[in-house]
């Protein structure tokens, strides 16, 4: 198994056991009566047709060889997108706003274990990147979907 498509399944498992917990904590720090609802379905690989809403997807964007002598040490830029869709306007905004968040937090708090990454490689997050709301053809429950993502790197060796 290429050691990018285990780091994607550990991320998988860690976001499934955490990712509810921070959607959580950060409905409560906004104490705004908005419920931010977990993740219906997470992919590791892109999908063409979401199935469920909210979505999460990991997906490689490249692989780069680092210099190392001993072993075959790459550095894997990921992008983890969301989609969460809704009938509110508003409430969808914040809901995707929050996923953004709660991801990075998972993000900066994880450190991967071997094999995936060396000595418990940690991960670095990029860019954040929303996508406009949209309405969403033929959408009658959540008519409405908001999207984003969080440029991650992770370093493994092969």
């Amino acid at each position: 198994m290429n050691h990018v498509t285990q780091v994607k399944v550990a991320l998988k498992r860690w976001l499934l056991d955490t990712l509810p917990l921070k959607l959580v904590e950060a409905d409560g720090a906004a104490a705004d009566g908005v419920t931010t609802p977990p993740p219906y379905e997470i992919h590791t690989t892109e999908k063409a047709d979401l199935g469920g809403l909210p979505s999460i997807e990991f997906v490689v964007l490249e692989s780069t060889p680092q210099v190392n002598s001993y072993a075959q040490v790459y550095r894997h830029r990921m992008a983890v997108g969301y989609t969460v869709g809704g009938d509110d306007e508003e409430r969808t905004t914040i809901v995707g706003e929050r996923y953004m968040w709660a991801l990075r937090r998972v993000a900066r708090d994880t450190q991967l274990d071997p094999p995936q990454a060396p000595g418990g490689s940690p991960i670095d997050t990029g860019v954040e990147q929303y996508t406009p709301l949209a309405q969403r053809p033929g959408g009658v429950e959540t008519p409405f979907v908001k999207g984003g993502y969080l440029e991650m790197f992770v370093t493994t060796v092969e």
